[in-house]
């Protein structure tokens, strides 16, 4: 009866961590995703408005204010609905990438050897290629 109780809480625990985990990676995964594209825009936002104080006044003449406006929202807007989700798309490609590296490597542990010794080149050929 003690074994029977403990694998029915072995499968209830299992099962709500299955229900719960997807949720909860999600919500961090928003969360830090809203983070990391509020503190990109703020840093934008503030090297857009010193560069714009620090031009001339010849500029403010020859252009129209709404111009410089339209291209200064245009600009935050950009970095306010595309580049989090640029990250976004970006970091879960590489959790899947590392997942399934380890998933596979801890069922083929000579996968994770060949896995290093194709890293290593093409870390370094990675670092040491001239720009094109």
């Amino acid at each position: 009866m003690l074994v029977f109780y403990h694998i029915n809480y072995c499968f209830h625990v299992f099962f709500s961590l299955c229900l719960n985990l997807p949720g909860l990676s999600t919500m961090v995964a928003a969360f830090y995703t809203a983070m990391v594209g509020m503190k990109a825009a703020k840093k934008i936002h503030e090297t857009l408005l010193n560069n714009i104080m620090k031009c001339p006044l010849s500029l403010f003449e020859s252009l129209p204010v709404g111009r410089i406006l339209n291209r200064f929202s245009s600009d935050i807007a950009i970095v306010d609905y595309v580049l989090p989700f640029t990250y976004r798309s970006i970091v879960n490609c590489v959790l899947t990438l590392l997942v399934t590296i380890a998933v596979i490597s801890s069922n083929q542990p000579w996968f994770a050897a060949v896995i290093m010794l194709t890293a290593i080149p093409y870390a370094v050929i990675q670092v040491c290629k001239p720009a094109l």
